[in-house]
């Protein structure tokens, strides 16, 4: 008899316990369920955060490629301005020497032989003429120079605008 209490008294509480294990099992389940779903949403997010640090390193690569690139330009362009002026320099106090020289030797000849004073008047305009031109295409160049300049910095700040906003 006592066998049979005591399967009558754990009928009642074995039948919890199952009823218990039925209601929790959904519970458990949708636990698993959303971890699971968390752990897919986490590896998205590493997977784009990877490919944004992939995006972001070629972005910054490129961007020193285009500085690098920007600097020669402008190493060679100034390089290129320098010349140009010098060229120019020593050719107008070429021209300022020969100029002394021709005066000098028209003085001397003036002193010497008044018949070729005419002679040498001539030569002497033609080589102000030459200074003149010489002179003027200084200027020209200077003004060229002056305006490449001016381009040069625009180019600059245009560069900059696009870096900056490529960092953003």
């Amino acid at each position: 008899m006592q066998n049979d209490e005591l399967i009558a008294k754990l009928q009642p509480s074995s039948s919890k316990c199952i009823r218990l294990d039925k209601e929790k099992a959904p519970q458990q389940e949708l636990s698993v369920e959303a971890l699971l779903k968390r752990r897919e949403e986490l590896k998205d997010r590493v997977k784009k955060a990877k490919q944004e640090a992939i995006n972001l390193r070629t972005h910054m690569e490129t961007n020193m490629v285009e500085s690098c690139e920007i600097e020669e330009y402008k190493k060679k362009s100034e390089e290129r301005a320098r010349r140009d002026v010098t060229d120019t320099i020593e050719k107008v106090n070429s021209l300022l020497k020969a100029q002394r020289a021709s005066q000098e030797m028209s003085e001397q000849m003036i002193n010497n032989h008044p018949s070729t004073m005419s002679h040498w008047e001539r030569k002497n305009k033609e080589v102000e003429s030459e200074i003149s031109k010489a002179k003027t295409s200084q200027d020209d160049i200077k003004r060229e120079l002056e305006k490449y300049v001016q381009l040069y910095q625009e180019e600059l700040e245009g560069i900059k605008l696009l870096e900056n906003k490529l960092t953003e």
